[in-house]
């Protein structure tokens, strides 16, 4: 057993839904307090019919210990309930052995296919944000979207992190970019509402995500400020980031992500929010040909990217792999005292 040091001054700050159960407050709280430590994660998904990535237990296998936060990839469970059956298992047995979970989806484009045809989620066309918010013409579809959303998060026993429309700051999906920011607000804004106020949901925590290789506030990155994107305090409990380097060496203490982190300290400070990293790996097999992607992000989280609350890696060719290079390195990582994993992981003792 890992004895790890938490000494810091305590952040009293509570979670933005006022009716949230005994262990979303729990949770929350956990997440608020655990510096200078940090969470470890990492993110599964069906690849097709009965077949999931297994990144969790390739991590145990490589390190020896299970991620504490378990992320999971629900847009492809919609028409598969094989699929769903087999992801609720799974969430609800990380509950179980002390873990944490989260969600978060890929909708299909509204308007040119359907919120359940996840074929067409990096269709850009058919102003679809605009057709979702309320009074649009997808605005019933969108809710009928959400009621699959809500059955899910109603049959995990246990607070979900949930994190819909990620990386909200990019160009590459059909909700994402500044071009239709005003119009995700308000669809945001409505998500909230209806899953916590029309559903009765109170065991989630939503997280805002952006991400380092979208619009950032510096002019050399689109001169889009992450705060422009900012719902309201009561919409948002955490925010986060994901990363994905293409460079090789890839690092995480690149320029484009020293200029991100600085927005997101602002952010973070302005509403308290914690921040973490809900997608980290490396482009063109760079996570599991080079070690010291993974072993110098134990060390950038402790010296210099302090104020991230957790990590979750990817999975696949993102990630690290069993016997490859990488694999050392994630070792290194994760074996550090200040990384928290599923065996460290107290709800009561943040």
């Amino acid at each position: 057993m890992i004895f790890v040091n938490k000494s810091r001054q305590y952040n009293p700050a509570v979670c933005s839904d006022g009716l949230a159960t005994t262990d979303t407050n729990k949770v929350f709280k956990y997440i608020n307090n655990c510096s200078p430590n940090t969470i470890s994660g990492c993110s599964e998904q069906f690849t097709s019919q009965n077949t999931q990535t297994g990144i969790k237990d390739i991590l145990k296998s490589i390190s020896g210990q299970y991620p504490a936060l378990l992320n999971w990839e629900i847009y492809t469970q919609q028409a598969a309930s094989i699929n769903k059956t087999r992801m609720l298992y799974d969430i609800n047995a990380h509950i179980s052995q002390g873990g944490v979970v989260g969600l978060h989806d890929h909708p299909g484009n509204p308007v040119t296919y359907s919120l359940f045809d996840t074929a067409g989620y990096a269709d850009r066309s058919g102003s679809p944000v605009a057709a979702i918010k309320s009074g649009g013409s997808k605005n019933a579809d969108y809710l009928s979207y959400l009621d699959e959303v809500a059955t899910i998060i109603s049959a995990i026993n246990g607070p979900v992190l949930y994190r819909p429309f990620h990386e909200i700051n990019g160009n590459w999906f059909w909700w994402n970019g500044s071009d239709r920011r005003a119009d995700m607000i308000l669809v945001w804004q409505q998500t909230v509402d209806y899953l916590r106020n029309t559903k009765g949901l109170h065991n989630i925590l939503f997280v805002l995500n952006f991400d380092a290789n979208g619009e950032l506030g510096d002019s050399n990155y689109g001169s889009q400020a992450l705060s422009t994107w900012w719902p309201g305090s009561s919409y948002v409990d955490i925010i986060s980031i994901d990363y994905y380097p293409s460079s090789s060496p890839a690092t995480l203490d690149s320029a484009r992500f020293n200029s991100a982190y600085s927005e997101l300290i602002a952010l973070s400070a302005t509403y308290q929010k914690p921040l973490g990293i809900s997608e980290y790996g490396a482009q063109n097999l760079v996570a599991q040909t080079q070690e010291n992607f993974w072993s110098d992000f134990g060390f950038y989280l402790k010296n210099k990217f302090k104020e991230f609350r957790f990590l979750c890696t990817w999975n696949g060719t993102y990630a690290p792999a069993i016997n490859a290079a990488s694999s050392n390195g994630y070792r290194q990582a994760i074996w550090d005292k200040s990384i928290i994993g599923l065996d460290e992981f107290y709800l009561d003792k943040p």
